[in-house]
């Protein structure tokens, strides 16, 4: 077996407490037999490297990736190297498309992909999980796996009318705001703290 090292660079952005790095791209999934994720390679001060292990000479993998980069730019700084040799990178087009792809991609958020896709838990917590698989299961407007995303945002597709009112829970009473009178004649203003 093969290790293999998989990294673009770090992103930089303007946090309140100074410059903030994160992973150019971060490895979510491989699909391949016998493939495991290990320990990510912390070499570089300012990203990490996903470290797959498990792949024989000569089999290929599907990696599946979160990207901070555009395409264009992912293109030009992804970083394979396969037992310290830098591989070659090139772009395709995506054989699924539309609703098949957002499936795909629930399915394997919902742990439902091919038994032979391994899981990069070193990156893909739970809470991370959750969020894509909501992102994806509202932006697509498909149900999540689990169900989780089932009653909220999808009341109306093509083949299921909209719920009737009947059914629909009562709207929430919001509370009226009362405006406090301004008291007219205190020299203490709460808030800004002035005596008079």
């Amino acid at each position: 077996p093969v290790n293999v090292t998989i990294c673009a660079g770090s992103v930089t952005w303007a946090a309140c407490h100074g410059e903030r790095h994160e992973n150019g791209v971060d490895v979510l999934f491989a699909a391949g037999a016998g493939l495991k994720f290990g320990q990510p390679d912390v070499s570089e001060p300012t990203f990490t490297k996903a470290a797959l292990g498990g792949l024989q000479a000569g089999e290929s993998t599907t990696l599946y990736l979160l990207s901070r980069w555009s395409m264009e730019q992912l293109a030009a700084t992804l970083r394979i190297e396969v037992e310290g040799v830098q591989a070659r990178v090139s772009v395709g087009a995506e054989p699924l498309k539309g609703v098949a792809l957002g499936h795909h991609w629930l399915s394997l958020f919902g742990g439902q992909g091919s038994d032979d896709t391994t899981t990069n838990s070193a990156v893909l917590c739970t809470r991370l999980r959750h969020r894509l698989e909501d992102d994806i299961s509202f932006a697509w407007n498909l149900p999540t796996k689990s169900g989780s995303t089932a009653a909220v945002g999808r009341a109306k597709t093509e083949q299921r009318p909209p719920v009737p009112k009947a059914k629909q829970p009562e709207e929430p009473k919001v509370p009226e705001i009362r405006q406090e009178p301004a008291n007219r004649g205190c020299p203490l203003h709460v808030g800004d703290v002035r005596f008079g």
